[in-house]
């Protein structure tokens, strides 16, 4: 008999390179989270309506800051990784699949459901 997933995971973007899969992230288990080398920015839980949602994420190297704004307005705030640099020459992938944790299959992968539009 299999239970539920425990656990899942919901990338909507990140970046890496071979040396450091995760350079920056940004991705729900729950709640939210922004990560630049590591470093967590946990974010409270959003739940959108059901209609387009603008999401904007910003993070400076040289104060650290790091937010996450939902359709203009500052969602959740805080310092990340201040000084730091993110390495040249990976790949930035949107869209990550959902991965779930079940305590007796592992991991199990999904694709990604959904709408993105305007990236940039």
């Amino acid at each position: 008999k299999h239970s539920a997933p425990t656990d899942t995971y919901l990338g909507y973007f990140s970046y890496g390179t071979q040396d450091n899969i995760v350079g920056f992230r940004f991705r729900r288990c729950g709640s939210y989270f922004i990560e630049v080398n590591g470093q967590v920015l946990t974010c409270p839980a959003y739940n959108p309506p059901s209609s387009w949602v603008h999401f904007l994420i910003t993070w400076s190297n040289i104060k650290g800051e790091a937010a996450w704004w939902v359709d203009g307005a500052k969602h959740c705030s805080g310092i990340l990784k201040k000084g730091d640099t993110i390495k040249k020459g990976g790949n930035f992938t949107l869209g990550i699949a959902t991965i779930s944790w079940d305590p007796i299959d592992g991991w199990d992968h999904h694709n990604y459901r959904g709408n993105m539009a305007y990236v940039n």
